[in-house]
């Protein structure tokens, strides 16, 4: 059963926090890795004007950046709040005199209970499957949802990630769960999907390749990022991450 902080998280923002959320990927610290992740989801979604279901939509900002993209996007939000803003969101973003690309359409309903048969292209799951109590059921909701030949891209945290959200847990009394690759593939295998791939994160890459940079320099770190060995360190760590955090894609077997 979802809990009530999902209901109410966005009710329980601060000011600061609902300006940090409206105004995301922008407004992140992270920025440039929320952006490496979806650069990388862009890539392996099927082409314009595919539809695409964005699954934990909460303020619609990446709803928004898909269907200004091309796509036909439906985004979905347990939290009715959260619907709200985003409708409020697009609806001042789709200013008159910009190009038409028409406006996602926003659903208030739990994942687990999609009122959607075959609709889809492709589903994504962008940093929310964790907050789902259940992804066995909430994976077979979205499969069902999925035209035959549909992907299903999963991009959110791993193992570690209740530990590393325990404050968030305790101020907001919302699901934090870790969600490694294995309990993802075995929710999407079970729903009936095929797993196509297990990809690595952009960002992580990008944080070997470009993280160290602004890093407090050592002997160490100038001489191993000079040097060709760098390619097999980062290959490597991000080999080993992939296994825990990696992009999940999976597919509704044709019909």
């Amino acid at each position: 059963m979802e809990s009530s902080g999902e209901l109410g998280y966005f009710d329980a923002l601060t000011d600061v926090g609902l300006r940090h959320a409206l105004n995301k990927p922008w407004s992140d610290p992270d920025r440039g890795r929320m952006l490496q992740q979806l650069g990388a989801l862009m890539s392996i979604l099927p082409p314009p004007p595919a539809r695409v279901l964005d699954l934990g939509c909460g303020t619609g900002w990446l709803s928004w950046m898909l269907q200004t993209s091309g796509y036909d996007v439906a985004g979905v939000d347990l939290a009715p709040r959260a619907v709200e803003l985003a409708e409020a969101y697009v609806a001042q973003m789709a200013m008159p005199g910009h190009i038409d690309v028409g406006v996602p359409t926003f659903l208030a309903s739990p994942v687990e209970a999609l009122p959607f048969d075959s609709e889809f292209d492709a589903a994504i799951f962008f940093d929310s499957l964790h907050h789902v109590p259940d992804e066995v059921a909430a994976i077979a909701s979205v499969a069902r949802a999925l035209k035959p030949g549909g992907v299903l891209l999963t991009s959110v945290p791993g193992r570690g990630q209740a530990a590393a959200s325990a404050a968030v847990i305790e101020e907001f009394g919302v699901n934090e769960r870790d969600m490694p690759v294995g309990r993802i593939r075995k929710a999407g295998e079970a729903a009936g999907l095929i797993h196509v791939a297990t990809l690595s994160r952009a960002d992580e890459l990008g944080a070997h390749l470009y993280g160290w940079v602004t890093k407090p320099p050592t002997l160490r770190s100038r001489l191993l990022n000079r040097s060709p060995l760098r390619v097999v360190k980062h290959f490597i760590t991000s080999e080993a991450r992939r296994l825990d955090n990696g992009i999940v894609v999976m597919r509704r077997p044709e019909a």
